[in-house]
């Protein structure tokens, strides 16, 4: 990974670690025969550490040719104490729980390739191993699905008429239309969330989240479609039984809506105009 005669980097040293054919803690602290000493632009100590690490990363890719993706998950997990570094980091009791939460969703989500085999597959043929189409390879592949708007616009643009879909938060979208819109999670818990339901009738976290529906409902210019939950899938700590599923009700917000349809078709017959926004889902 580092030519001959080349200063390396620390991020040579680390890839060269990382490589099948080096070992760990020898003198070169692993890099590959003909690269400079490690130690003549190292400290001691920052290449104590890099070894450290690299046998750790070492491990976890040797568990991952022997267990599942949501087995290896959990062991990189624990192995690392990442909920212990969360709690140290975060600012807040709700930060936590935040941060928490995305981990054990993503354990969910593991959860999907328990019967895809082991998280990597031994193919001697393969230069890299993520090549292979191996339960890991796909799970990485559907985790990210993290869409840049401004990207996405681009595309859009220089496809012509190819169609797009954007995932965002309510907050990103500020400043943004779309013909359709897809506001999903209008349950009670969610939006509004759990802390605004806390505070109680009229606090200024409730009126919040009251605004935040408005912002995503009018980023719709011809069609809107507000989506609920019946059921939705908790988490209860790390136990073997996994997680929980728990009874949703509508979101206050989406009755409000609903009640005044029902009041107008009471009145007056409905009359679809069409640059009003169309087309609610209540639930699925």
């Amino acid at each position: 990974y580092c030519p001959e005669k080349e200063r390396p980097s620390p991020l040579d040293v680390l890839i060269s670690m990382s490589d099948e054919n080096s070992e760990n803690g020898d003198d070169n602290g692993g890099l590959r025969p003909g690269a400079p000493q490690a130690e003549d632009h190292m400290s001691k100590r920052a290449l104590k550490s890099f070894v450290a690490f690299s046998t750790q990363m070492k491990d976890f890719r040797d568990k991952a040719f022997e267990m599942k993706v949501d087995e290896l998950l959990f062991h990189i997990i624990e192995t690392m104490n990442l909920m212990d570094h969360f709690d140290a980091i975060s600012k807040s009791k709700a930060e936590f729980e935040e941060r928490r939460e995305n981990v054990q969703e993503l354990r969910q989500a593991a959860k999907k390739y328990a019967t895809s085999g082991n998280a990597l597959l031994r193919d001697s043929s393969l230069n890299d191993i993520f090549d292979s189409d191996s339960a890991l390879a796909n799970f990485l592949d559907d985790v990210a699905l993290v869409s840049d708007v401004a990207e996405a616009n681009e595309g859009e643009e220089a496809s012509g008429d190819r169609l797009v879909v954007n995932l965002m938060t309510i907050h990103a979208s500020k400043g943004t239309e779309f013909d359709c819109v897809f506001v999903v999670g209008v349950e009670e818990g969610t939006l509004p969330c759990t802390p605004a339901l806390q505070e109680g009738e009229n606090s200024l976290q409730l009126d919040e989240e009251k605004r935040l529906c408005y912002v995503a409902m009018t980023r719709a210019k011809t069609q809107l479609i507000l989506t609920w939950r019946r059921e939705v899938t908790v988490f209860s700590g790390w136990s073997s039984s996994g997680p929980k599923t728990i009874s949703k009700t509508r979101s206050r917000f989406l009755n409000a809506l609903v009640s005044k349809k029902i009041q107008r078709q009471g009145t007056r017959k409905e009359t679809k105009k069409e640059s009003e926004p169309s087309g609610y889902l209540f639930g699925f």
